[in-house]
C-alpha cells in the first residue's frame, strides 16, 4: 500500500540542547491507515525525550476548532482521533489564524504548528 501522506523529520543539536524537527504532508484523502500513522508518529516523536519539539505541516482537518480547542465531530471521527493524539502527546498548537480559504467555504486552519512548549513561539 502507498502511504498517501508524507513526513520528514531530524535532528539538531546545540549547546546541550536536542531538537526533533518534523514537517507533515496529510492527504485531505488519506486513508485510515494512513491517519493512524500519523498520529503514532506524533505521539512517538513527543515521547522522545527531546529537549524541544517543533511539528509544522498540512494536516487537512479543517473540521477542528483550534482557537476553543474542540472538534466540531464525534469522537470516532479522524479529525476527533487527531485532536486527541496531539493532547495526549502534550503538545501545542500555535496557528491562531485560518490558513486555508476558499470561495463558497468557511476559513479553517489546516497548516498547523506544533511543539512541546507553549512559549516557543
Amino acid at each position: 500500500m502507498i502511504f498517501s501522506s508524507a513526513h520528514l523529520q531530524m535532528f539538531m543539536t546545540c549547546d546541550g540542547f536536542v531538537a526533533l524537527i518534523g514537517c507533515i504532508y496529510r492527504s485531505p484523502n488519506a486513508s485510515s491507515e494512513d491517519n493512524t500513522k500519523i498520529n503514532e508518529i506524533i505521539k512517538k516523536a513527543a515521547n522522545m525525550k527531546y529537549t524541544h519539539v517543533v511539528i509544522g505541516g498540512d494536516f487537512n482537518h479543517p473540521e477542528l476548532d483550534w482557537l476553543n480547542g474542540r472538534a466540531t465531530k464525534n469522537p470516532e471521527h479522524k479529525s476527533t482521533v487527531f485532536l486527541n493524539a496531539v493532547r495526549d502527546s502534550f503538545l501545542f498548537q500555535h496557528v491562531r489564524h485560518p490558513t486555508h480559504y476558499r470561495c463558497d467555504q468557511t476559513p479553517s486552519t489546516i497548516d498547523l504548528l506544533l511543539t512541546n512548549e507553549d512559549n516557543v513561539i
